[in-house]
C-alpha cells in the first residue's frame, strides 16, 4: 500500500512531527474528509466581532496542537445535533480533549477566543488550517 501512495518527496520530506497531519491527509484521499458529516449548526459563519477576536488572538494559539484536538471533536462531536450551537466552544473542548489537558496551557486558557461558540466550530478549524 505504501509504495502506491508515496512519492519520493513523501519519502524525503516528511518527519515525525509532520505525521498526524500527514495521515489525516492520506485517510482524507482514500475516504473522503469525515468533516462533511459536520451538522450544518456548528458551521455558521464567524461574524465580524468574532473574526476579529480571533485575528487579535491567533498568533498566540498553538495551531498544532489546537487543530487536532478541534477535528477529533469536530468528527466524534458534532456530526449529529446533540449539543446546543450557543454553548462555549472552548469549554466543550477542555471536556472531550483526551490528549492534551487544555486547561493546563497557558495561551489556551489566556487566548483561546471566549466568544468562540460550538456553532463557530467548523469555520474556525478552518481558519487555524490556513495560519502559517
Amino acid at each position: 500500500i505504501w509504495e502506491g501512495l508515496s512519492t519520493q518527496t513523501i519519502s524525503q520530506q516528511i518527519r515525525l512531527c509532520h505525521l498526524q497531519s500527514f495521515y489525516m491527509e492520506l485517510e482524507e484521499k482514500m475516504y473522503g474528509s469525515p468533516l462533511d458529516a459536520v451538522e450544518g449548526c456548528y458551521r455558521d459563519k464567524l461574524d465580524d466581532t468574532v473574526t476579529q477576536e480571533i485575528q487579535r488572538k491567533m498568533k498566540k494559539l498553538d495551531a498544532a496542537c489546537l487543530i487536532p484536538v478541534l477535528r477529533q471533536f469536530l468528527v466524534e462531536q458534532l456530526c449529529e445535533v446533540k449539543w446546543e450551537p450557543n454553548a462555549s466552544l472552548k469549554e466543550y473542548l477542555t471536556f472531550v480533549s483526551s490528549t492534551v489537558d487544555l486547561e493546563e496551557l497557558d495561551w489556551f486558557e489566556l487566548y483561546f477566543p471566549d466568544s468562540l461558540q460550538l456553532r463557530h466550530a467548523y469555520e474556525f478549524y478552518h481558519q487555524l488550517l490556513r495560519v502559517p
